[in-house]
C-alpha cells in the first residue's frame, strides 16, 4: 500500500468502534506484519481494506475490514473478505474474528458461532524504565 493509502486506512480505521485510538504508525507498524487487501475505485482510488494476521499454518485472524462509506453495500467488503479467506497465507488456516455488530454479514462468508468462548487480555500500560544515572 502506498503512504497515501495508508493514511485513508487509518482515516478510515479512526471511524470504527475497534480501532479509533490507534495512532497513524501503529496502523503502519501492524500491517508490515499482515496479509492485506485493498480495494480501489476507477474513479475514487483507495475505497476499502481488509487484513490477516497469521501464522501460515494453524491460525489466521481476520480483522480491519473497512470500507468508505459511499462504497458499501455494493459488495466491496465481501470480496475483499473472499480475497483475504483465498490468500495461501490464511487460506488453510482456522480462521477467527471477533465482531460486535457484523455477524450476518460473515455469517454469510461462512462464518459462525464457536463453542467455547473468547476471551482477550489487553496490554496493560507500562512506564518506561528511567536510570537515575545519566547516560
Amino acid at each position: 500500500m502506498s503512504a497515501e493509502e495508508i493514511r485513508k486506512f487509518h482515516e478510515l480505521l479512526e471511524l470504527t468502534y475497534w480501532a479509533s485510538g490507534r495512532t497513524l504508525n501503529e496502523v503502519e507498524e501492524s500491517l508490515q506484519s499482515s496479509v492485506i487487501v485493498s480495494a480501489r475505485h476507477v474513479e475514487d482510488g483507495f475505497v476499502g481494506c481488509a487484513r490477516a494476521v497469521t501464522d501460515k499454518v494453524t491460525f489466521s485472524w481476520i480483522c480491519d475490514v473497512v470500507v468508505q462509506a459511499a462504497h458499501r453495500r455494493r459488495g466491496v467488503g465481501k470480496e475483499l473478505v473472499r480475497r483475504l479467506l483465498a490468500h495461501p497465507d490464511v487460506a488453510a488456516t482456522r480462521k477467527v474474528l471477533v465482531t460486535q455488530d457484523a455477524q450476518s454479514f460473515y455469517q454469510q462468508l461462512g462464518f459462525g458461532t464457536h463453542r467455547y468462548e473468547c476471551m482477550i487480555k489487553y496490554p496493560e500500560k507500562v512506564e518506561p524504565i528511567r536510570s537515575s544515572e545519566p547516560p
